[in-house]
């Protein structure tokens, strides 16, 4: 620790205080309902995140996680086949069987009472080829060509999938198809939402997250409703890339990769791509499939093409080389550094470290100072909302509420009140470039 025997921290009892709490959530910059990581409190939680991964893997065998939950979403709502292929997967086979039971249940009564004399495997074998008639005989008029071509199809059926009404064809040919529209039905409404269409004939990206990172930092996040990615993991998205960048830089990548928070339990598998020459902006995108690889690389094709047309690539080399706000541009008198935290998104910025702090060895001792500062809020036997710090070389506000956490830095003959009055101006500021400065949106699928 740098600071001199003369430095000292106060809190703010008296004389001039922060703005009452109306004004607060009014000036709180970066707030977001939507927000595109998930909350935490302060930068404790984060150090608290990895300890509490010991606990979490003695709990693995007997926990389901997301990453388990989205593969059995997945294959419970099915992924539509490709033109020509048949759908393999036993899940959907064993919804087409109940289906055919009931249906064969509703005409055969007699069926249902084997004579006790009859050998149990005869009666499966007969079984067993009951349903495999009827699979064959649904499959046909589906297959059918004449049945295919017509342009448009109407059907009706009850709200457990049973078939009343077909245009063309059988309806008791359709039990299986009409099966399917129910379940798609349902496991829309279970989202409380409501399905306005159906498209049938290409396979669905099964994507969980599309990341794209650019100077170790997260340009843009799109996600799968109800899922959000923890800081944590954000954070060894981040060390990844940007420890493996030459294995990256020679094409595209498929990895798997463990997310804690996410689910400590299994692996998503990762599509890493740089998407330009200098190899600026990389682009993750996380699946629970294995297989996926060459369906996220037509999906990583279109993205790019659609990134060069609007010059998006262009504008991220721009902002990269800017290299974030300065304090020089804002207009506070002896304001020389800050550092804010939106902590409802999660997010922060932190100004670009300018005169006095323009030598590693300033910013790094100025970097103490705030974990120093950072500590004293943070105390659990007197935390507190509001410091002054009384240096030598700066002095230092910590501000802390439930909205943002604010640490600025002044020249040392700073006193508390103009301090304060200089942190209203930049919350205002912030507040105004909230837009630039924060992704204040989630945008999902």
């Amino acid at each position: 620790m740098a600071a001199s025997s003369s430095s000292s921290i106060s809190s703010c009892s008296h004389s001039k205080q922060p703005p009452e709490n109306d004004d607060i959530s009014r000036l709180a910059p970066g707030i977001s309902k939507d927000s595109v990581l998930l909350a935490t409190n302060s930068f404790a939680d984060i150090c608290e995140c990895f300890n509490e991964q010991c606990e979490q893997f003695h709990r693995v065998k007997h926990h389901s996680g997301s990453i388990s939950e989205l593969g059995h979403s997945l294959s419970r709502e099915g992924s539509q086949p490709i033109d020509g292929e048949e759908a393999t997967e036993d899940t959907d086979l064993e919804q087409d069987a109940c289906f055919v039971i009931e249906e064969n249940n509703t005409e055969n009564h007699d069926d249902d009472f084997q004579s006790a004399s009859e050998d149990p495997s005869d009666a499966m074998s007969r079984s067993i080829e009951k349903l495999r008639l009827v699979e064959e005989e649904q499959e046909d008029i589906i297959n059918n060509e004449e049945w295919q071509s017509k342009r448009k199809h109407v059907f009706i059926l009850s709200e457990a999938g049973k078939p009343i009404y077909s245009r063309y064809g059988s309806e008791d040919q359709l039990v299986t198809m009409m099966g399917v529209m129910q379940a798609l039905v349902a496991c829309v409404q279970d989202a409380r939402d409501s399905i306005r269409c159906i498209v049938a004939g290409a396979r669905r990206w099964d994507l969980v997250f599309a990341i794209i990172i650019a100077d170790k930092q997260l340009v843009t996040m799109v996600r799968m409703r109800k899922y959000s990615l923890h800081p944590v993991d954000l954070h060894l998205i981040l060390n990844l890339v940007s420890s493996s960048t030459t294995s990256f830089q020679t094409g595209e990548t498929w990895s798997p990769i463990c997310l804690p928070k996410f689910d400590s339990s299994g692996y998503l598998y990762a599509h890493i791509s740089y998407l330009d020459d200098k190899c600026n902006t990389c682009m993750l995108l996380l699946t629970v499939n294995r297989d996926e690889f060459f369906t996220l690389s037509e999906c990583k094709k279109k993205v790019l093409e659609r990134l060069q047309r609007y010059r998006c690539l262009e504008a991220i080399d721009v902002a990269i080389a800017e290299g974030g706000c300065r304090v020089s541009q804002i207009g506070i008198a002896d304001l020389r550094h800050f550092i804010y935290k939106s902590r409802s998104t999660s997010q922060f910025v932190c100004a670009k470290y300018e005169a006095p702090y323009t030598i590693d060895a300033q910013w790094e001792r100025l970097f103490s100072v705030y974990q120093r500062v950072h500590h004293r809020i943070h105390t659990t036997s007197r935390p507190l909302k509001i410091l002054f710090y009384v240096g030598v070389h700066e002095t230092i506000l910590g501000w802390v509420t439930s909205g943002f956490e604010l640490y600025a830095t002044f020249s040392p003959l700073v006193t508390k009140p103009v301090a304060i009055a200089a942190v209203e101006k930049l919350l205002r500021w912030i507040k105004r470039e909230e837009d630039r400065l924060f992704i204040l949106k989630s945008l999902t699928f």
